[in-house]
């Protein structure tokens, strides 16, 4: 009776080869998608932050003028207007400063060189001057409503109410610093983005190629055991039946010997 042959088939290595391959390939790609997708919102925070810095210093620095100017705009002192202006052009980014009254009409202007003139929007960013623009009124404050305080001899020239519209102070604020930080921003985050790519593809390829030469000698190994446990059993299937040909004409023999014998 001959042994059965219980050895099992082997899996295709190109099979297997290609489903990790399909594998690192899809988590290559995963990586890349989360990569690019931190990128974006990094991104997006910090030109929010920036922006939010930018409206907020600008604001202040237009209610402090508007503030200080008060006096100024209702004694026309254009000497003390232009001093704020120049006080307030002397902080960062800031390029210009004009005060008007309240008909609108222009009282004092100050602007940096290379400052455009100052449109009065609030706040709007102009796309050909890269400058943003606040404008904060000047209101008639409670403890400048008298006219001796004011230095006015005649009560009817300082006639108002607090918090009466008086004039109004224009900021414009430069948005070159902003635009040069984001664009520095963008640049690294997209260089990040970039080498985390490559280094996901990199990796997906050395991997794809190790677990590839993996698996084929893994199968070669595994055939050369196959192979192996074959000729054992060729072997084995060979001394049974070479033992039962060769039992069967020496039982006669040993007979015939045992009789000549007798």
């Amino acid at each position: 009776m001959t042994p059965k042959d219980t050895s099992r088939p082997l899996a295709d290595p190109h099979t297997s080869s290609q489903v990790l391959q399909r594998a690192v390939i899809v988590t290559a790609l995963a990586t890349v998608a989360v990569s690019v997708a931190l990128c974006v919102a990094f991104v997006r925070r910090s030109d929010r932050t920036a922006w939010g810095n930018l409206l907020a210093r600008g604001r202040m620095v237009a209610v402090f003028v508007a503030r200080e100017a008060e006096l100024g705009i209702l004694s026309g002192n254009r000497a003390e207007l232009r001093r704020l202006a120049a006080v307030a052009t002397a902080q960062p980014d800031i390029v210009g400063c004009a005060f008007d009254d309240a008909d609108g009409s222009r009282i004092a202007e100050l602007e940096t060189r290379g400052a455009k003139a100052l449109a009065g929007r609030h706040p709007t960013r102009a796309a050909k001057t890269s400058t943003i623009e606040f404008r904060e009124e000047i209101t008639l404050s409670p403890a400048a409503s008298s006219p001796e305080e004011l230095g006015f001899a005649d009560p009817a020239a300082a006639a108002g109410t607090p918090g009466t519209g008086i004039g109004t102070v224009t900021i414009a604020m430069s948005l070159a610093t902003l635009l040069a930080e984001q664009r520095l921003t963008h640049a690294v985050a997209g260089a990040l983005t970039a080498m985390a790519t490559l280094l996901a593809l990199a990796a997906a390829v050395l991997l794809t190629r190790h677990l590839s030469r993996s698996l084929e000698s893994i199968a070669a190994a595994a055939t050369v055991a196959q192979e192996r446990e074959r000729l054992a059993d060729m072997k084995t299937r060979f001394v049974a039946n070479a033992s039962h040909e060769f039992r069967t004409p020496l039982a006669v023999i040993l007979s015939a010997t045992d009789l000549l014998a007798e």
